[in-house]
């Protein structure tokens, strides 16, 4: 979904609101400026470190679709004064961008290599930043599940069927190769006294 289809000044109102939801929520407290004669835009005092955040919307593109945003400030949700401000260190911190599709970028204004335009190419992934983390909930522990009296009884009787090959022969010979028979017989499955004749080499 896009975040924004309006004029210029919307979207800059789009973005301030974004950034102050950001800081917000990671437990900031954010302020706005009574005035708009400085650099930055709002105040962020993260862990009782205050950041001074210049806040930027793009919906331009470079030719492979990467957002492309500008670095100066000649209008939009400031009024014009006729010059044209850069994004620079000496008077700002961050520079938090958003752009059409939400996408959110908190990037330090150090480690722009341009002040004029930037192009938030694949480099720049490690800036992304969310409103909020992803909730993930947290693993039951389930209990192990208690065999039934039946299951438990055939359970025991199977670790105790060990029949000679003696034995075997004669229980197939009285019940006629009768599987099922045998193993209502030792309290075991049919299956069970199968593989005790094939370990122990009885035909059947």
């Amino acid at each position: 979904m896009k975040a924004f289809t309006m004029n210029t000044k919307k979207q800059g109102d789009a973005g301030m609101a974004l950034a102050v939801a950001y800081y917000a929520s990671l437990g900031a407290t954010v302020a706005i400026p009574l005035t708009d004669s400085q650099d930055y835009d709002i105040l962020a005092d993260v862990d009782g470190k205050i950041l001074r955040v210049q806040v930027k919307t793009t919906k331009a593109k470079s030719y492979l679709g990467t957002p492309v945003v500008k670095l100066t400030t000649c209008g939009g949700n400031r009024s014009w004064v006729g010059v044209i401000k850069h994004v620079n260190p000496s008077s700002s911190d961050v520079l938090f961008v958003s752009d059409e599709f939400g996408r959110l970028w908190a990037v330090p204004v150090v480690d722009l290599a341009s002040s004029t335009q930037v192009t938030l190419s694949s480099a720049f992934d490690k800036y992304r930043v969310t409103l909020f983390k992803e909730y993930v909930a947290p693993l039951k522990k389930s209990r192990p599940r208690r065999p039934s009296d039946e299951s438990a009884h055939r359970l025991a009787a199977r670790r105790k069927f060990n029949p000679s090959k003696e034995t075997l022969e004669q229980a197939l010979s009285d019940h006629n190769s009768n599987f099922c028979a045998l193993g209502r017989l030792f309290g075991v499955s049919d299956n069970a006294v199968r593989k005790r004749c094939r370990l122990l080499g009885v035909s059947f």
